[in-house]
């Protein structure tokens, strides 16, 4: 028996083997995260369909699917609780070349349609060849782990270490590296010289299963604890206080399930895999979900397709709402998965790549079991990643951390990605102000309270994240040796209080002219909407900043969530940028007809998170950095 938890229980559950097969990469790249929801009913089983464009030939190719969590209800906070960081799937793949998307209206994203006449071109994961820069569809056909069989016994036997009193216990089975929940508690109790428990697991499918894991409490129902896992599949573990328990591992949630939103045409429920047995396939249209909608619209969307492309390397974005490009609307034609710097730096087909960037996320409670929120089944990926670029921090510091802390966990990240033989790349934190004019100007903006701890930061960053003998950050030091290189989203855009580029000057460049001058205001203008006589291109100035220049609410500002050829729709009071949830500035008074109003192309209309403009303007020092050091 094992004395020492295996890795992957701390960070990377492998998924069916195939983190361990030489030349494995992500090869995917989707077009969008879909974020997950909690799903009830009685069959857990459900199929999704996802897109990826693949760069070279591909061969044992298989998915990672996604198991972080909302907190409560599908607008909730996403969160990972201590007990389902692991949660995950088992998968059979089948690849598909007739699909197509639509946008989806409910989380605002692309959504895979599917229809029930998609021939299917291929059942099995292994050995599949799929042609070089080819779209091709991924089904996947889901269960989750089986419990062992029956509920364990203990009993005090001679010898041992342990206190003398009751201990509690549960046992969880990991199968193709798929961690089952946990069974019934069972318990003994040590006394006198019998102070070691033996324990005996009970499963009659023992023959697949990986290995067996143990979690302990002192008390009856109490908050169990990983203490160590058995050699194997063998169904004996002596715990005789020579074990260090992990307070930081939990066993997985017993029956919560999480899905993705996928959608089909209606009449189509595709097929579903039985919750329990052995996972034979169900029929088209069978199956009971509690979801309604049109057609099948639960399911889980995979992470990334991993295989064995031999075109090159892959890169992988981990993030908060800055990259998954929170800071504008979402209309036609302006997409927040296609827009963001991360994206807009690459071109289809020409690397692997995979943004994994969360709104809300922040390093530390991705790095930590015992905090939610950090959906954590990211760190499943690094395995198959040449390159991890991570650009939290603004969260991490706005939650309390300071350097010292942030730099902690980026260089905890860092060891875990050198561990699998990857490039560890940092990037600086974009300025964070408070602005009443939609950063139209420097003097409209306020810097915040994390000012410090981030212009400290970046220095650290920019002079190669230097540490001390004990490997903790210190300017004094020297580079670490865990830091492949950085990118530095924030020197070619910060400004000082006169508006001139200035590391760690605090503000966001400010514009030096209008895109527009002067235009006329005519028809009905509202506090929502302002109709002018010059001739606009559709939707081409989300996120853009409006200032009026006449009438009752000259000098006053306002930010554009859409428009068409001939009026701008604006956000008014109240209201804030889509997903973001940062006020920007409104009307206060209603124009007239004949108002002339000015337009402008700013970095950041709220503060914190980049516009179109922004997130462009971000994305050309990404695409440098990737030519320089990847492309």
């Amino acid at each position: 028996m094992s004395k020492t938890p295996p890795f992957n229980k701390n960070m990377a559950v492998y998924y069916d083997g195939l983190a361990s097969a030489k030349g494995m990469k992500i090869v995917g790249r989707n077009f969008g995260w879909i974020d997950a929801y909690p799903m009830g009913g009685t069959d857990i089983g459900g199929t999704c369909r996802f897109t990826y464009k693949t760069v070279g030939s591909l061969s044992k190719v298989g998915c990672l699917l996604a198991s972080h969590s909302w907190g409560a209800g599908v607008t909730g906070v996403k969160a990972e609780a201590t007990v389902s960081s692991r949660r995950i799937w088992m998968s059979q793949t089948a690849y598909e070349y007739a699909s197509n998307t639509t946008y989806d209206a409910l989380y605002d994203k692309l959504t895979a349609v599917v229809y029930p006449d998609s021939p299917a071109v291929a059942t099995d994961g292994v050995g599949i060849n799929i042609p070089a820069a080819t779209n091709f569809f991924v089904r996947h056909y889901i269960k989750i782990a089986n419990l062992p069989s029956g509920t364990p016994t203990a009993l005090a036997i001679l010898g041992g270490s342990l206190a003398a009193q009751a201990w509690y216990y549960v046992i969880t089975r990991t199968e193709n590296g798929i961690e089952s929940g946990p069974t019934a508690e069972f318990t003994a109790t040590t006394s006198a010289s019998n102070l070691a428990i033996a324990i005996t697991i009970v499963d009659t499918a023992s023959a697949s299963a990986d290995y067996y894991s143990i979690y302990r409490s002192s008390a009856a129902a109490g908050n169990k604890e990983f203490l160590g896992s058995t050699n194997g599949r063998t169904k004996r573990f002596v715990d005789d206080g020579s074990y260090t328990v992990d307070t930081t591992i939990k066993p997985p949630a017993a029956s919560t399930y999480d899905f993705n939103r996928i959608a089909c045409i209606s009449g189509d429920c595709s097929s579903h895999v039985s919750s329990t047995g052995t996972g034979a396939n169900f029929v088209s249209a069978t199956g009971t979900f509690t979801n309604s909608g049109f057609g099948f619209v639960g399911g889980n969307a995979p992470l990334c397709v991993v295989g064995d492309d031999r075109s090159g390397k892959s890169v992988l974005w981990l993030g908060d709402s800055i990259c998954a490009g929170k800071g504008f609307a979402k209309v036609s034609g302006i997409y927040p998965q296609t827009k963001n710097m991360v994206d807009l730096s690459f071109s289809d087909g020409e690397i692997n790549s995979l943004n994994s960037s969360f709104g809300g996320s922040s390093l530390r409670e991705m790095m930590r079991q015992t905090i939610s929120g950090g959906a954590r089944s990211r760190l499943k990926l690094i395995p198959y990643s040449d390159y991890v670029i991570d650009e939290h921090g603004t969260n991490d510091l706005a939650a309390g951390s300071t350097f010292l802390g942030l730099a902690s966990d980026k260089l905890s990240l860092a060891a875990y990605v050198k561990r699998f033989g990857g490039r560890f790349v940092i990037t600086t934190i974009t300025p964070r102000v408070t602005t009443t004019n939609g950063c139209v100007t420097v003097a409209s903006q306020t810097v915040g309270s994390i000012e410090t701890y981030r212009t400290e930061f970046n220095s650290w960053v920019r002079a190669g994240c230097p540490v001390n003998a004990s490997g903790v950050a210190d300017m004094a030091g020297n580079p670490s040796p865990l830091i492949y290189s950085y990118i530095d989203l924030a020197a070619a855009y910060e400004v000082n209080a006169s508006n001139v580029i200035t590391l760690n000057g605090g503000f966001w460049q400010a514009p030096s002219a209008p895109v527009f001058t002067g235009l006329v205001l005519n028809g009905s203008p509202t506090t929502s909407s302002l109709p002018v006589t010059t001739t606009l291109t559709t939707n081409a100035n989300v996120s853009r900043v409006i200032k009026m220049t006449s009438g009752a609410a000259n000098g006053q500002y306002a930010v554009v969530y859409s428009n068409t050829t001939t009026a701008f729709t604006i956000y008014n009071s109240g209201q804030t940028t889509l997903q973001s949830g940062v006020a920007v500035p409104f009307l206060a008074n209603t124009p007239a007809a004949g108002d002339t109003c000015d337009v402008y192309d700013v970095m950041a209309n709220e503060g914190l998170h980049p516009s179109v403009y922004g997130h462009a303007q971000l994305a050309a020092v990404v695409r440098a950095w990737l030519l320089a050091n990847v492309i």
